[in-house]
């Protein structure tokens, strides 16, 4: 029961494919010191998943 529960909370944590997508073009530009692009793609994650801390915590050091 215990390990059904969890499956069902995590699964309803996992970003949609639509915000992994954007994840992944944020960090790309991000390794490519496009940072801008980088943070406009982070901030699109947070729209998509405002729930989800990733896009923020990923457009911050994109920042500096």
């Amino acid at each position: 029961m215990i390990r059904a529960l969890l499956f069902v909370f995590l699964a309803a944590q996992s970003p949609s494919p639509e915000a992994m997508q954007h994840m992944q073009a944020g960090a790309d530009a991000e390794k490519n010191r496009h940072f801008e692009v980088a943070i406009a793609e982070f901030r699109k994650v947070t729209e998509l998943e405002p729930s989800a801390p990733t896009g923020f915590v990923r457009a911050e050091p994109s920042r500096r």
